[in-house]
């Protein structure tokens, strides 16, 4: 039997804070496309930072959404985070988006190595 491995051609990363959201996306094997921050403030923060999300992915079309596992234990992520998670995963996974949640431990290892 032949199997082929589907590769992802764009991913966007997305960080959840409690001022908005941080967000990397990328193409092929790690080229950056573009990164930033988009400050959320005063009232309806989850709803604001779902449209952002709806955005960016409308806007980059990725093939995969890459989330922090907010609920690993000592992820310290506030209930409204925790509850944001849940609505952003949804979406992707309502537009057929490969969802990869990320422990900070793992981030910190593809980006710094295994020694840090």
């Amino acid at each position: 039997m032949n199997y082929h491995h589907h590769q992802l051609s764009r991913c966007l990363a997305v960080a959840l804070t409690s001022r908005g959201i941080g967000y990397a996306t990328l193409e092929g094997e790690g080229f950056l496309i573009e990164s930033g921050h988009m400050s959320i403030r005063n009232g309806l923060k989850n709803s604001k930072c779902l449209k952002a999300v709806r955005k960016l992915v409308s806007f980059y079309q990725p093939d995969a959404l890459i989330l922090q596992d907010v609920v690993a234990t000592g992820s310290g992520r506030h209930a409204r985070i925790k509850r944001l998670h849940r609505e952003v995963e949804a979406f992707a996974k309502n537009r057929k988006l490969v969802v990869k949640v990320i422990s900070v431990r793992q981030l910190r290892q593809i980006l710094l190595g295994s020694e840090h």
